[in-house]
Parts: C-alpha cells; sequence; structure tokens
C-alpha cells in the first residue's frame, strides 16, 4: 500500500484537532497529536491518534484534559506526561493502542521531563534523575542527574542531556551499568537524537545569549562537539533519519544532508511540531489547529 505521502509535494492535512497541535509523534501506521490550550489558567488540550492508512481519528480517552506532553509510543502503547493541579505534580500516563479502555495513570511525583520508549521500557526525566518505568509497574533509577532534560537512543544506550551541570551529555547502557560522559560542561543540549554513531543537538546556551542556536555533533564515545549547521530561533525540534537530520527554525523546516552537510528549506513557515517516519515529514505549523505531512 502506497504511503500517505507519496508524490505529495504540497503540504497534505493529515488531521485537525482543538487547540493549537504542539506535540506529534508518529509509530508505524498511527500519528498522535496534541494540542494546549489556556482555560481559566489552566493548560488543557486533546490527545488523538490517526490511522495513516485510512485517516481516522480516534479521541485517546482519558479521565482528565491536561495537555500530553512528552509524547513517546511503542508498537503497543502510546505515553505521555501531564501537569496536575492542586496539588502540582507530573503524571506519566499510557494508552494500549485500539483498546475502548481508558488511559492509565502509570506514576506521578514532583517532576518529569522527556519520555522515551525503548522496547517494553519507558524512560523519562525525573526529580533526582533518569528514571525507568518496566513493564510490571517497577520504577527504578539507572542515573542521577538533577537536571535530565531531553533523551534519546541508538537501541544499545540511552542518552540524556543537562544544563549547569559537569556533563552535558551522559549515556548508560540499556542493560544498566556505568554511566559515561558523553560532552562535557559547558553547553545546554536541546532537541537530541542519535544515530549510534554521533548524538545530534542544538546548544540552547547560544539561543538563551540572543544568538543564533548552533546544531552540533558529537561522537557517541565522547569528545568535542563540532558545528552542523546555524539555526535561528530554533523551536528544538529535530528529527534524523538515515540520509537527512530536519531541523525547525523560525522561517520553516530545514533538511540537512547528512553526507555533504548541505542545508536547504523543505518547509515554509515557523512550525510547533515535527515528526518523520521512512517516506513522510510530518508537522504542526506555529499556532496552527492541523497537522500536515509532505514526501521526504
Amino acid at each position: 500500500m502506497p504511503s500517505l505521502c507519496e508524490g505529495v509535494t504540497k503540504p497534505r492535512p493529515v488531521v485537525s484537532i482543538p487547540g493549537p497541535v504542539f506535540e506529534i509523534d508518529v509509530r508505524g501506521s498511527t500519528l498522535f497529536a496534541a494540542s494546549a490550550h489556556l482555560f481559566s489558567a489552566v493548560e488543557t488540550g486533546e490527545l488523538v491518534a490517526v490511522d495513516l492508512k485510512t485517516l481516522q481519528q480516534r479521541d485517546i480517552p482519558r479521565p482528565q484534559s491536561h495537555a500530553a506532553r512528552s509524547l513517546a509510543s511503542s508498537a503497543a502503547a502510546v505515553y505521555w506526561l501531564e501537569v496536575a493541579e492542586q496539588p502540582l505534580q507530573f503524571e506519566l500516563w499510557s494508552w494500549a493502542l485500539n483498546s475502548p479502555a481508558q488511559a492509565q495513570r502509570l506514576w506521578s511525583g514532583a517532576l518529569a521531563t522527556d519520555v522515551l520508549v525503548v522496547n517494553d521500557q519507558v524512560f523519562f526525566g525525573g526529580p533526582q534523575g533518569l528514571l525507568r518505568y518496566s513493564k510490571g509497574g517497577a520504577v527504578s533509577e539507572p542515573a542521577a542527574d538533577v537536571n535530565v532534560l531531553n533523551l534519546a537512543t541508538d537501541g544499545q544506550y540511552v542518552y540524556w542531556s543537562a544544563c549547569q551541570t559537569k556533563d552535558a551529555i551522559r549515556r548508560v547502557p540499556l542493560t544498566g551499568g556505568a554511566v559515561q560522559t558523553v560532552l562535557q560542561e559547558g553547553y545546554c543540549p536541546g532537541g537530541l537524537v542519535t544515530d549510534g554513531t554521533d548524538v545530534f543537538f542544538f546548544d540552547q546556551y547560544d539561543a538563551e545569549k540572543g544568538l543564533t542556536s548552533t546544531l552540533q555533533r558529537v561522537p557517541v564515545s565522547g569528545g568535542k562537539a563540532q558545528p552542523v549547521a546555524i539555526v535561528i530561533e530554533t523551536g528544538g525540534q529535530l528529527q534524523l533519519d538515515a540520509a537527512s537530520l530536519y531541523f525547525g527554525a523560525s522561517d520553516g523546516v530545514y533538511r540537512v544532508d547528512r553526507a555533504t552537510s548541505t542545508t536547504s528549506l523543505v518547509i515554509n513557515g515557523p512550525v510547533s511540531a515535527l515528526a518523520n517516519d521512512e517516506h513522510c515529514l510530518y508537522w504542526a505549523p506555529r499556532d496552527s489547529y492541523s497537522v500536515f505531512t509532505i514526501a521526504k
């Protein structure tokens, strides 16, 4: 069956939901999209699943409507974070694909950042370090770090970034073991992705200083960071495939050829969310209620 974007050279709508889309994730033939808007000073939002073969849309049943953040999915389920009010706490939720049952709350705590799914394990940043939720409900801490920002994996290790700590990027084997330093202090990495050879990231310290952000790479075994491209007012959206890197900037989505480092604009206009699969690129324009696709 041809892909949704086959032959598509102009933006094709995939789904529209109530509220501006700010998170999307694609796994197999399912796209997940989350929206967020302020209502009486409380951030609420919708969370939907879209069958990319039929474009049928389904609201994910959940008992509350707080904005869903940090979407991450496996072949069997989707996971996300919510911020609950009174008292303020972060919660990890999941929903089994195509299940009639409501979503389930798996964990709650004082702080949580980013979500990464590897096989039947779910990693997320917690109050004191990297946390792992395993099938059956056990929560463990593979590594202590007080400022986990973004997560990535190459199938062998879990990588995470941190600001204002001794090490900017670290990693630990999925099977457990000693924590290893990938990049030392002096950076504030965002938008982490890896291909198992290099780790790619945005240096957010540049943006904080009012400068353009720099897309950089560092070997997974550790070393010095090297610039890949200059990014203007990045939103931290970074995607990777075998041939290219994609990132969202203030004027659109760019592709970086990994072999030549040639950078080209592929989508005009600022974006709030970005995802990709084997054939297609998916994005939500800033403040848009819709997700679009185009062939890579």
